[in-house]
């Protein structure tokens, strides 16, 4: 069972030593009104951290492409799917097809319809390739951690498919396809499949084969594909619409002696079984020393901590002082965080939000800070400065978990911030945080104990 840490309204008050004021720097540094002081000078030591695994399956996006960042390396993402039958939406069952004799082949399409996301330069033409898979996509059953000494990861969920899950497939392409992206437009790609794969389809379907009446045969005869990027040219990630994705199947058919063009669709089939597989490159950079459950102090980073949806990188954040604090009341805390100027673009914008987990002393998310009033993961949205795009910021409400921090003297979690949902909101969506006192600031207001007792 997991533990969620809510946020709710609680004043702390705590009393002990009056001469931690000055090892603090309050003294120095605070400002006072009416008796509510302020700091913004504690200590704040940063990482970066990379999770093991992220569910990036049901996120309702098919992400394909690559795109190579200075900071991060090159990025890429492979979309695994399978399709089945269509289904009728007033009995659920197969949707009737009727086709007369005189039936001719034309073609089999992949359909992909943009959803308007992308990440990296859309101005450059991108190549995919499209491959048959050997199996069926099979989830990874949460049973299968049982024999883990620790937790597992908040990230992981039953059955689930990750972005470094992956399924077998046959080498040789059954479609290729260059296309200029057009984000956001509407459009669709038509990618026309090898002929043999809709010919076996009318086929079947000419001889009325079990195969295009269950949708448990036709998966078992046609696992799925597997689409990825094949440019060169390594510019950007484009989403597609999950849910609109299809086969088409075109051919000619008799109607009152005219031959006229038809098709048939096979959409996705158990649509929670589509993930997106991300791979990363990060040699050159200084993110090329990073590992899995092994947090990089941004000492050996150059001074900056980074966040990066789908790949499961985050910035894990922990306060050493925090729990020093006495004799006062804490009335609100805040942290507020900086992207680091001059490594945001148009082609690399910022995460429209960051969301607030928990991670163990092995590295392991295991939960998240929840809003009380929301019951929702404690998210902040983005700031943004539009007239320079230089002070752009995100704010998170961090008074009750310094509460639970110091009530509780629990030192076995830190905090770690990233792209909120990382693996199923199907995003990758990147950020580069300056690691200074002026770039990640926990900024607390408080009265003094003796202030309340006047």
């Amino acid at each position: 069972m997991r533990m969620i840490w809510w946020a709710s309204m609680v004043t702390l008050i705590i009393g002990c030593d009056n001469s931690l004021e000055s090892t603090l720097g309050f003294n120095s540094v605070t400002s006072s009104i009416g008796g509510v002081y302020f700091i913004d000078t504690l200590s704040v030591v940063s990482s970066t951290l990379l999770v093991d695994s992220l569910d990036t399956s049901s996120s309702g996006r098919v992400l394909v492409g690559a795109y190579q960042d200075p900071y991060f390396g090159k990025t890429s993402s492979h979309s695994y799917m399978q399709f089945g039958l269509l289904l009728s939406e007033e009995t659920g069952g197969v949707e009737q097809w009727t086709i007369s004799d005189e039936v001719l082949f034309d073609r089999a399409e992949l359909v992909l319809y943009y959803d308007s996301y992308y990440y990296g330069d859309t101005t450059v033409n991108q190549s995919l390739s499209v491959f048959q898979l050997n199996e069926p996509i099979t989830g990874r059953l949460i049973g299968d951690y049982d024999f883990l000494d620790t937790t597992p990861s908040l990230f992981y969920s039953y059955a689930g498919l990750y972005n470094v899950s992956e399924t077998s497939y046959n080498p040789a392409p059954i479609a290729s396809y260059s296309y200029r992206p057009f984000p956001g437009s509407g459009d669709s790609l038509e990618i026309v499949l090898d002929n043999s794969i809709g010919r076996a389809w009318l086929e079947y379907k000419k001889s009325n084969d079990l195969i295009v009446r269950d949708n448990s045969s036709f998966v078992n005869e046609f696992y799925g594909v597997m689409i990825t990027n094949t440019s060169s040219a390594n510019q950007s990630i484009i989403g597609f619409d999950a849910e609109k994705t299809k086969i088409r199947l075109w051919y000619w058919d008799q109607e009152n002696d005219v031959r006229v063009s038809k098709y048939r669709d096979f959409p996705l089939y158990q649509a929670e079984l589509q993930y997106n597989k991300i791979e990363t490159d990060r040699s050159g950079t200084a993110l090329s020393s990073l590992f899995t459950n092994v947090a990089l102090p941004s000492s050996a980073t150059d001074g900056e901590a980074y966040i990066q949806g789908g790949s499961g990188i985050f910035t894990k954040l922990e306060f050493p002082s925090v729990n020093k604090l006495s004799n006062i009341a804490i009335l609100q805390a805040e942290l507020v965080i900086t992207p680091k100027v001059g490594t945001i673009s148009g082609n690399f914008p910022l995460p429209p939000t960051l969301s607030v987990y928990l991670v163990d002393k092995n590295n392991t998310p295991v939960d998240a800070l929840v809003d009380a009033e929301t019951n929702l993961i404690l998210t902040s949205t983005l700031y943004f400065d539009e007239d320079f795009n230089i002070k752009n910021y995100y704010s998170l409400t961090m008074t009750d978990y310094l509460s639970s921090l110091i009530n509780q003297s629990e030192e076995d979690y830190q905090l770690l911030i990233g792209v909120t949902n990382p693996g199923t909101g199907g995003t990758i969506d990147r950020t580069v945080l300056g690691t200074g006192t002026e770039d990640i600031q926990l900024k607390i207001y408080y009265t003094k104990l003796n202030s309340i007792s006047q």
